[in-house]
């Protein structure tokens, strides 16, 4: 009975895994400088930051109440109703294959996410419900979570959930992964297929895989995949994380902050210069991605530079930085939300109006932009696979892609493996966040997962966390999928015309502009010297400002990392 009370607790809490961060600032004096004066330097510094009112003005949220007496009731009633079986040398119920987790009782009910195989359940909290959809019963794992027993067996074990996925003690990520080389490298479906070099296909350059174990094969070393795919081991690249994370805002660090980005001729991660005054000499250098207290700006040329202590500058064009902005539209009181500006590379958790978290991210590159807008997490997996749709004009594999939070389509928040290029536009669509920040914003965004379950699914009655997902800092995104659902009615009418009238604007400048090139272009074809009609089929140059449109994957098998 006490196992069970606790295993609800465990089930319905949040978990937060705070990662440490080891980055420091390291500057290094040089030669002369010749700051400006502290009068001129104060002259460019931000006011300082408003004082806190109190509780933000924001909607109810009826999420955040407890539930009620009759509910915690029924679930410690439960604890008493245990799985009738025969004989007693089992101590719990393991799970063959995966399992479905519902809301109510019922297959009918809604899906909320999946028990993973090899996870325990404790014998106790059964119901037998006719007409659900399962002849077995159901077993209860929390306030409002049910699972069928078909999929499980007697096992003589104590039960066991996990939190997923596993990650190995001292680990940053659940697994080891490795590229494929250039030439590409055969996969084997069996340690017969090995032996008799019969490969199942190819797996092309740049391809990631997952470790599963090692396997010698006729003296030739294989890595059998988590897909048990048999690869050669001389054909593949183990691939070392990147071990980046962001770092907490509260009063001893506030926004704005810069994470300095420069890549050398490896493209490894190398120092910023600093400078004594805004477009002065170098004396010094900041040391790459550790975080630094933006105190002011100014403007010299078309170049941005931020003041970060006394005499000493950087230059805007070297970081990603982290700026404040306003609660977006259907944000409740109580609720954590994330702000993604694509213009800077950043990504910034808040709860209500306080933010608490930034970090540094890698969206969408050119040709496959990160979508803009308010969104609200549909589905949360521990690891999937991503992949390219078929016919896509880049191929690419990631497998097992863990801590992913999917807002629009295949695009997703999540853990990227394979580089350490945080603060630059890199992804096929989705937002990359380093191993540490991922498995924390992972843990701490709502809904949370359950212990021993693959994936959560979110909508209306069980809502995700909200992400807005800018331009720059000037943009207002539009809203969309069921996030709009949050959002007053008359707000919505007013962003929705707005919206219209923005999208109308660009198409009456884009219009204008080909009228403008075909005019152009069609005057350049006639030859002055001649008189008699061309026959000449008028033609339009394309715009060559505007990058060549690539279709973004749009599904989350076909996910764009």
């Amino acid at each position: 009975m006490r196992a069970f009370v606790a295993g609800i607790i465990w089930l319905t809490c949040c978990f937060i895994v705070a990662p440490s961060w080891a980055n420091s600032i390291q500057l290094t004096s040089k030669g002369n400088p010749g700051c400006l004066s502290a009068a001129e330097e104060a002259a460019s510094d931000f006011p300082p930051p408003p004082a806190d009112t109190g509780p933000s003005a924001l909607p109810p949220n009826p999420d955040l109440a407890p539930p009620s007496p009759d509910v915690i009731r029924s679930a410690i009633e439960a604890g008493f109703v245990r799985i009738p079986r025969k004989g007693s040398w089992f101590r719990s119920y393991s799970a063959a294959k995966p399992a479905r987790v519902f809301d109510t009782p019922s297959s009918k009910g809604l899906e909320l996410g999946r028990i993973e195989p090899r996870s325990r359940l404790p014998l106790a909290g059964y119901a037998a419900v006719k007409g659900s959809g399962c002849r077995e019963g159901w077993l209860r794992l929390g306030l409002s979570a049910w699972v069928c027993l078909s999929a499980f067996a007697p096992d003589k074990e104590l039960p066991a959930l996990d939190l997923l996925p596993l990650i190995p003690e001292n680990s940053l990520l659940p697994g080891q992964y490795a590229y494929v080389r250039l030439g590409g490298a055969p996969w084997y479906p069996s340690r017969e297929a090995a032996k008799q070099k019969k490969p199942g296909g190819t797996h092309p350059a740049g391809f990631y895989l997952q470790f599963k174990r090692f396997v010698k094969i006729d003296g030739i070393n294989y890595w059998k995949t988590d897909k048990n795919q048999y690869v050669p081991i001389d054909q593949i690249a183990r691939h070392i994380p990147s071990t980046f994370s962001g770092v907490p805002v509260d009063a001893s660090r506030r926004l704005p902050l810069a994470f300095p980005v420069r890549k050398g001729k490896n493209r490894e991660n190398v120092p910023i210069p600093v400078y004594d005054r805004p477009g002065g000499s170098v004396i010094g250098q900041a040391a790459p991605r550790a975080p630094l207290s933006i105190l002011g700006e100014k403007k010299v040329g078309r170049s941005t530079f931020y003041r970060v202590e006394a005499c000493r500058w950087i230059a805007e064009r070297d970081v990603a930085a982290a700026f404040s902005t306003v609660v977006p539209a259907g944000v409740r009181k109580g609720e954590k939300w994330l702000d993604i500006n694509l213009s800077r590379q950043t990504l910034v958790a808040y709860v209500e109006n306080r933010p608490v978290y930034a970090t540094a991210i890698s969206s969408g590159k050119e040709g496959y932009q990160t979508k803009s807008g308010i969104f609200r997490i549909y589905w949360k997996v521990t690891e999937t696979d991503m992949k390219n749709e078929v016919g896509a004009d880049e191929q690419y594999l990631a497998s097992s892609v863990p801590w992913s939070m999917f807002f629009w389509k295949g695009q997703a928040l999540h853990g990227a493996y394979w580089h350490d290029d945080f603060g630059i536009p890199k992804s096929h669509g989705c937002v990359n966040l380093a191993p540490l920040d991922a498995r924390y914003l992972f843990e701490w965004a709502s809904p949370s997962i359950p212990v021993g379950a693959a994936y959560v699914w979110s909508g209306e009655n069980r809502p995700g966390i909200v992400v807005q997902i800018r331009n720059a800092d000037d943009d207002s995104p539009m809203v969309f999928g069921y996030a709009r659902s949050f959002v007053p009615a008359d707000r919505m009418q007013a962003m929705d015309q707005a919206w219209e009238k923005k999208l109308a604007a660009q198409s009456l400048e884009a219009l204008a502009a080909f009228e403008k090139e075909k005019n152009e272009t069609t005057g350049e074809m006639k030859s002055p010297a001649s008189t008699a009609p061309s026959t000449a089929p008028s033609t339009v140059r394309a715009r060559r400002d505007v990058p060549a449109s690539k279709k973004v994957p749009a599904t989350m098998k076909n996910a764009g990392r």
